[in-house]
């Protein structure tokens, strides 16, 4: 036996036209009101009853709770791709200008760098015109050498020669006042002849070799290959340098100066008892030039009255050594 419930129905309009415009709050308020009217309690003590008794054939159309509840998951679910869709849009139209800004910056970057490399191009081709122009000044300043310059180098050049070619004042002259104190025995080489009878003739003395003029045979000569020379300074200097002069090789009649002193030493004193100090010895090169300075090596602050020149060796000749010119530089200490 079929047992049939029944019970009145009120049928309402879940979409109903309104005029004018829909106001979400008043439609929301009605669900609520509508969903509230419904008694779940009752439905589900009858509804096993009700699935269990009615057939299929008879089953009702859905319930009045049922509709208000799922308008209500309906406009849920509305609002909830609003609201997603409004904050989307919001999300769009913040990031934009940040995007905006990060390419322009960029941008800017890429100019201000472009505008920087510009400037440098143009600053090193500045310096370079800057440079071109300065070396071009300089090869047109040696190129040109004035007439006054060469005036002054030949006048520099003839003072040099007129100072006696070295450029050193020379304290061992003989008119300064410096003198032979003592000396080996002059080589007498010259023979003249008077009333037809062969005598020998006065040779030049040791006094040559602290005279200017140097010429061929003009030199104190001595026999052998060793001897010395010792003479008295105007004033007591403190010795520096030393020079030894013989003749050029090209003025030589033989053509050669195997009689010039080759090692020789150079001795300070103080007075004719003192055994003197070494200054320095020496070599005169055979084909160096013909004036030959040589620095003392040690210098001290003692002063010197007397200077000894001694002659160890020469460049050959059997017979004789020749001195044509010994020189002596420092300053006067008093």
């Amino acid at each position: 036996m079929i047992r049939q419930i029944c019970y009145k129905e009120t049928p309402i309009s879940i979409f109903k036209k309104r005029k004018g415009k829909c106001r979400v709050g008043g439609a929301c308020h009605n669900l609520i009101s509508e969903f509230n009217m419904c008694d779940f309690p009752r439905l589900e003590k009858q509804g096993p009853m009700v699935t269990s008794e009615i057939s299929p054939q008879h089953a009702s159309p859905p319930s009045r709770c049922f509709l208000v509840v799922r308008k209500m998951v309906l406009l849920l679910l509305l609002l909830y791709l609003l609201g997603f869709g409004v904050w989307f849009c919001y999300m769009s139209v913040t990031k934009q200008p940040a995007e905006y800004l990060t390419q322009a910056t960029y941008i800017q970057n890429q100019a201000d760098l472009l505008e920087e490399i510009n400037f440098l191009k143009l600053t090193i081709r500045n310096q370079s015109l800057e440079q071109k122009e300065e070396f071009q000044k300089l090869a047109i300043r040696q190129q040109r050498l004035e007439q006054k310059d060469v005036e002054e180098l030949i006048r520099r050049s003839l003072s040099r020669y007129r100072a006696d070619g070295i450029g050193m004042a020379d304290y061992a002259l003989e008119s300064l006042g410096t003198t032979v104190i003592a000396s080996t025995e002059t080589h007498k080489t010259k023979y003249c002849k008077v009333f037809g009878i062969s005598v020998w003739c006065n040779n030049n003395g040791p006094e040559t070799a602290i005279q200017p003029e140097v010429s061929p045979g003009k030199c104190w000569g001595f026999k052998g290959h060793q001897g010395f020379l010792l003479i008295s300074l105007p004033y007591y200097v403190g010795i520096t340098h030393v020079t030894l002069e013989h003749l050029p090789r090209v003025l030589s009649p033989q053509g050669h100066i195997g009689s010039a002193p080759r090692d020789f030493a150079v001795y300070g004193k103080v007075n004719k008892k003192d055994g003197g100090n070494l200054l320095g010895e020496f070599t005169y090169d055979y084909d160096g030039e013909p004036i030959q300075t040589f620095e003392i090596s040690n210098i001290s602050s003692k002063a010197y009255g007397l200077v000894e020149l001694r002659i160890l060796s020469n460049w050959g000749h059997p017979e004789y050594t020749c001195v044509y010119r010994f020189r002596v530089h420092s300053q006067s200490v008093w």
